[in-house]
């Protein structure tokens, strides 16, 4: 059941109310409720008018309640756990699929993107769809591209799924979008200077962001971030030629990008530094303002760390977080840390999470809280996260604790979903039940 539905319950004849109809209870504690009567005054609806903690047992006492002749109701008691994650459709086989990405559209569509590989090289990849989590998954005709590294993927306001490739023969990225049944290329391709460092996003307004590592002329690489209007089809417009001030044989790698609530794009990204003939990797966030590329406080790690990865978002406050891995280079320490910035600089939110541990999906959800999925120290666990601090969350009791990377998405709605390939080449999808 999910925590979001009105319980409903249906009389054979019409009843009346009297005080106090009926009182719900989470773990045997009542909680606030929404009580009304159909027209013919047949069915009740009970809705909650508070977020309910999961997972949770749900009760409803039935109380004053009478037939029109007033005749009181016998009093039942109806008892039902509810979980904290829902299975979105059935599992399916993968059908020997590497790994999976994962996007969320209007009206609860889901969409997996299954990529596949044998000893020649990628395959075709492969798209599955399902409406509803009462639905069933369908497979997209054709193929939004062949490569064996994780592509980008989003849905667009028109609720078409964008899917971003490198071709790894030419290296070239590949923007492509699903509508009428076929997969269309959406401008480019670009040259493209890693086979990992790219993003796709979309604002509120239908613009799609496409950020990647492009290659300079003196061997280098940096971050490019392009913008194409909704409804166009090939009119990529670059904001500014790049969004570090290098121009050396230094490379600078993409690690993520973001949008607010207003449509700022904000870009994560690490840069080459050469200290006492070590090479390191410093990390910056930079967002987009008044026509130029603002840096938004100074690094994220000190002059003894190595950043290894960063994800950027932004809460419903505007306020950006990060959740950055550093890697101290002398004590052969590692430290995962959420992050936000405060106006003028970065401030640690909460202790480190873990010693090791990728960002898999930082994301506002509904409610103005953010949504952390990591795989900390080799398990995967998600994080309710505040201004003030994180809270740990029930993972899905599905997730296997090891077993192929993960994937997650926001719905518009701010839900939280994660699909994974388990090791039996099944792939499982689940929603957060808000």
């Amino acid at each position: 059941m999910s925590a979001r539905a009105p319980i409903r319950v249906t009389f054979s004849e019409a009843v009346k109310f009297g005080t106090k109809p009926v009182t719900l209870s989470a773990n045997g504690v009542e909680i606030p409720i929404a009580c009304t009567l159909s027209a013919d005054a047949k069915v009740m609806s009970i809705s909650p008018t508070s977020e309910i903690p999961l997972p949770t047992k749900l009760s409803v006492d039935f109380g004053d309640i009478s037939d029109l002749r007033g005749n009181a109701l016998i009093r039942p008691t109806w008892s039902w756990s509810v979980p904290q994650w829902l299975q979105f459709g059935n599992s399916f086989p993968s059908q020997g699929g590497d790994n999976i990405r994962l996007s969320a559209g209007p009206s609860e569509q889901v969409n997996v993107t299954v990529l596949y590989s044998n000893d020649n090289g990628p395959l075709p990849s492969q798209v599955f769809s399902i409406g509803q989590p009462s639905g069933s998954w369908q497979r997209l005709p054709g193929s939004p591209g062949r490569t064996t590294h994780t592509p980008a993927v989003v849905v667009d306001k028109d609720g078409a799924l964008v899917v971003a490739t490198v071709d790894e023969s030419t290296w070239n990225l590949v923007v492509q979008r699903y509508r009428s049944q076929e997969w269309e290329q959406i401008g480019g391709p670009f040259p493209v200077a890693a086979t990992e460092g790219f993003s796709l996003a979309v604002d509120a307004g239908g613009i799609l962001f496409l950020a990647y590592d492009a290659p300079t002329s003196s061997d280098g690489s940096n971050v490019v971030v392009k913008a194409l209007a909704r409804g166009e089809t090939n009119n990529w417009t670059p904001l500014r030629a790049s969004v570090n001030d290098i121009s050396t044989t230094t490379s600078v790698r993409l690690e993520s990008l973001a949008l607010d609530s207003r449509g700022t794009p904000y870009v994560a990204y690490r840069v080459e530094r050469t200290e006492n003939g070590r090479t390191t990797l410093d990390g910056f966030v930079r967002s987009w303002s008044a026509g130029q590329w603002r840096a938004v406080g100074n690094a994220l790690n000190a002059s003894d760390e190595e950043v290894r990865s960063i994800k950027v978002t932004a809460d419903a406050t505007n306020t950006p977080f990060v959740a950055v891995q550093l890697d101290n280079i002398f004590l052969s320490r590692s430290q995962l840390l959420i992050r936000r910035f405060d106006g003028s600089a970065w401030t640690n939110c909460g202790p480190e999470i873990g010693e090791r541990g990728k960002s898999l999906l930082f994301s506002p959800m509904r409610g103005g809280h953010l949504f952390a999925y990591i795989a900390v120290d080799d398990a995967f666990r998600t994080f309710d996260v505040t201004a003030t601090g994180w809270t740990q969350q029930p993972s899905p009791s599905l997730m296997p604790d090891l077993g192929p990377e993960p994937s997650a998405a926001i719905d518009p709605a701010g839900i939280p979903i994660i699909g994974w390939n388990d090791t039996a080449s099944n792939i499982h999808v689940v929603r957060l039940n808000r």
